[in-house]
């Protein structure tokens, strides 16, 4: 265990790693980089969270994974303010596969104010959405090697649907 606090340039290296600069299994810093890391600017193999964050699950105001949350997000499944993704839920969506959103931008759109689909698009004011109609164009149209996002995003709008009855 190394544990370095301090000004400057010191590198904290570790399997718990605190510092300005740390680097190690559990890593927390300034900036910060390991399997599970916290910091301002954080990199983590598995989990990152920080202002700007970069990992397989990344949550931070610029968060950057496979799957990520946070004010301005990019990944396979993204939540949050503004999303660039393949499965998008937030208030600007622009999912390759499926958007939800505010405005929803994607093969599958589903938006509350604003929606552009290429193959199914609809815009509903109330969260009333016709849910077994939208199961089934995804499971016509998103591929299985999606399954998980897939899923995840199927159970949200199911979740959209019966909340609103």
């Amino acid at each position: 265990v190394h544990v370095n606090i301090g000004f400057g340039a010191c590198r904290a290296k570790g399997i718990f790693a605190v510092g300005n600069l740390a680097s190690g299994i559990f890593s927390i810093g300034l900036l910060s980089a390991g399997v599970f890391s916290v910091g301002i600017l954080s990199a983590g193999l598995f989990f990152a969270l920080g202002t700007v964050a970069v990992g397989l699950i990344s949550v931070g105001s610029l968060a950057i994974g496979c799957i990520a949350f946070g004010a301005i997000t990019l990944g396979i499944f993204c939540m949050g303010a503004l999303n660039f993704g393949e499965f998008c839920v937030g208030a600007l969506s622009y999912g390759k596969q499926i958007a939800i959103g505010d405005e929803a931008h994607g093969r599958i759109a589903i938006g509350f104010s604003h929606a552009v689909g290429e193959i199914y698009e609809e815009v509903s004011k109330s969260h009333e959405f016709d849910y077994p109609v939208i199961e089934r164009i995804i499971d016509e149209n998103i591929s299985s090697g999606w399954f998980p996002f897939r899923e995840w995003m199927k159970g949200i709008i199911r979740g959209m649907s019966s909340g609103a009855k």
